[in-house]
């Protein structure tokens, strides 16, 4: 079974909640027989097949960048040459311009497409390209959602209720580094009280300013992790008086994420609307026994983070009850061990790579023999 995934950037580029979707869900399908490709864009450097563990990249060089997507001009052959060779398509979502691509082209191949977010970011493009997303779901074969809670509060996916499939999320303890003696002594020596940790993507709609508003003049102890657009905002907003108990370290290896994961006390993810549609991050600090704070945004956090039980929900945008969740779990030992090992036991039941991994073996294999 030859896969092509198609998506706007790869785990070279950067290590959002896309590429931290498709390296082990290639991984894990892998395992089952699938031979996988990942063709993407690469803003950086040139283009370029490369052979990972997991896959076969296809990088082509990017050309240009509008509002937050990527184009490559010789991107468009290469990707109709990649679609006739390969069994079946999975696009990941949302991404104009591969969607473009495909409304625009004769490709007989089977698709599907994986809906990871409602494009939420640019109020004044949400109209023109919903025409877009629309006429692209119309060609594909299958839409995989990642929760029905997703389902039920996305004007997108409603309208496709007879495509749309749920698939939710998986991972795997295995799938994470196991980080070295001398690296978990090396981050507990510089944190040796129990600490909040933020650790992912530095964007927009992760809601970082609520969570700086919620320890500022506070003692609380948070660690930030990650990089992204707002890492210079961050610094910047670090720099003022007021927050001398938060810390950033900027962008972590596999092996320090670990270490961070498996010494902080409590998880955070304070996203502020549905561009978070489910928080692979929560996942992760499931995975490590840790109890959550995330935020009530009618998407599949709420699924992952079961609000008094793994953790706690709290209002968007609402510092005063980021700050007294916080607070809860920092101080509150007891509480947060049970919580976290509820999380754990959650996520073991519920969330596996294995179970997702033979759920799109199973799309792949229906669409591809439909075909025939």
């Amino acid at each position: 079974m030859r896969v092509l995934h198609v998506f706007k950037t790869s785990s070279r580029v950067s290590y959002g909640g896309g590429e931290t979707f498709i390296d082990p869900l290639c991984r894990h399908t892998g395992r089952l027989g699938a031979q996988n490709t990942v063709f993407a864009l690469n803003p950086r450097e040139a283009s370029q097949t490369i052979q990972t563990p997991d896959y076969r990249l296809v990088q082509m060089r990017q050309d240009f960048s509008l509002a937050s997507t990527g184009f490559s001009i010789a991107g468009v052959a290469e990707l109709s040459r990649q679609i006739r060779a390969h069994d079946v398509v999975h696009y990941h979502s949302p991404n104009p311009y591969a969607e473009l691509l495909a409304v625009a082209g004769q490709n007989a191949t089977p698709a599907l497409a994986t809906h990871h977010a409602d494009a939420v970011r640019y109020p004044l493009l949400r109209a023109p390209y919903a025409l877009l997303q629309r006429a692209f779901y119309a060609r594909m074969d299958r839409v995989i959602a990642t929760s029905d809670v997703y389902v039920e509060t996305s004007p997108m996916l409603q309208r496709l209720a007879d495509k749309v499939r749920t698939i939710a999320i998986g991972i795997s303890a295995d799938d994470l580094a196991k980080p070295s003696t001398e690296e978990r002594q090396g981050w507990a020596k510089r944190f040796p009280a129990p600490f909040a940790l933020f650790l992912g993507a530095l964007r927009p709609y992760k809601g970082l300013r609520t969570l700086l508003e919620a320890v500022r003049g506070t003692e609380i102890p948070l660690v930030i992790a990650g990089t992204g657009e707002l890492a210079g905002l961050v610094e910047r907003e670090l720099s003022r008086p007021g927050y001398e108990s938060v810390t950033y370290v900027g962008s972590v290896g596999e092996e320090a994420k670990a270490a961070l994961l498996s010494l902080c006390r409590c998880f955070v993810l304070p996203s502020i609307n549905r561009a978070e549609a489910f928080g692979i991050g929560l996942l992760e600090a499931s995975v490590f026994g840790k109890p959550l704070i995330s935020s009530r945004l009618g998407t599949g956090t709420s699924l992952v983070n079961e609000h008094g039980v793994t953790g706690v929900e709290v209002s968007p945008d609402s510092a005063a009850e980021f700050k007294a969740a916080l607070l809860r779990l920092l101080t509150e030992p007891e509480t947060a061990a049970s919580m976290g090992a509820a999380a754990r036991d959650r996520v073991g039941r519920l969330f596996t790579a294995e179970k997702q991994a033979r759920d799109y073996m199973d799309v792949y294999e229906a669409l591809a023999t439909a075909r025939r």
